[in-house]
């Protein structure tokens, strides 16, 4: 059986989620529910957990605060819990954090469940969760974006990235130090988790870090080239945008 702390202070958000897992994940125990994140530390301690349904937005102390507490004893999976806020979902998307919505939609609970099953290993640090906290205390040009890996994830620094072209259907993303990572989502969709104000689009599928642009040619030919030597032509009609944002 899959022990399981639900951490929510909304009495009927944790009557909802009990009922949910009971249809739909009958292999999962619930070994203890939580109003407030002190009672979930608590419990954690007390039951030793495999999995752990954690709401973000909590009074007192938010569910981030609470991780932060615990973060060297998280040997569990932690599946988070928001309401639709963009800015935190999108934190929990850069650090590839399992997450739910409320209202919490059935086939995606009994999905990440059945990828809890299929993937976890006890005992293993969250590496995730440890990345998700770094973000949060940092500007988001120095966070780190997780980029699935056969053996997991590869945490790359959102300012060594050089730039991302699609490559239908995944995307190369090239590092500082011309290594290439494949990233299996379209560049637009990439482009939501990075740094406005270092990426910019040149075309649909090329996104490029402008604070690596090492020389801009516009006499002869429109192009420009990359800290690693790599040229990428530029159309006319975006050299003007791109000389601006560049302040030339």
């Amino acid at each position: 059986m899959i022990k399981v702390i639900i951490i929510d202070d909304e009495p009927y958000c944790i009557k909802g989620l009990q009922n949910d897992l009971g249809l739909f994940c009958p292999d999962v125990q619930i070994t203890d529910s939580c109003l407030t994140a002190k009672e979930g530390i608590l419990a954690i301690k007390r039951n030793n957990p495999d999995l752990i349904f954690l709401d973000v937005q909590m009074p007192w102390m938010n569910g981030f605060e609470m991780l932060e507490i615990i973060s060297r004893e998280i040997i569990f999976k932690i599946i988070l819990i928001t309401a639709n806020e963009p800015e935190i979902i999108k934190s929990l998307k850069i650090a590839a954090v399992d997450y739910l919505v409320k209202p919490v939609d059935r086939d995606q609970l009994a999905r990440l469940v059945a990828d809890f099953r299929h993937t976890y290993e006890k005992g293993i640090h969250n590496q995730n969760v440890e990345i998700l906290l770094k973000n949060l205390r940092e500007k988001p040009v120095l966070q780190k974006i997780a980029i699935p890996s056969l053996g997991g994830f590869n945490f790359v620094p959102m300012d060594e990235i050089l730039y991302c072209k699609e490559n239908d259907p995944y995307t190369d993303m090239v590092l500082i130090n011309n290594k290439t990572i494949i990233f299996y989502k379209p560049s637009p969709e990439i482009a939501t988790l990075l740094p406005g104000e270092l990426f910019e689009f040149i075309f649909p599928s090329l996104l490029i870090n402008i604070a690596h642009i090492r020389r801009v040619e516009k006499k002869h030919e429109s192009f420009i080239v990359m800290e690693n030597g790599d040229e990428i032509n530029i159309p006319v009609s975006q050299m003007e945008g791109l000389l601006h944002r560049l302040g030339v």
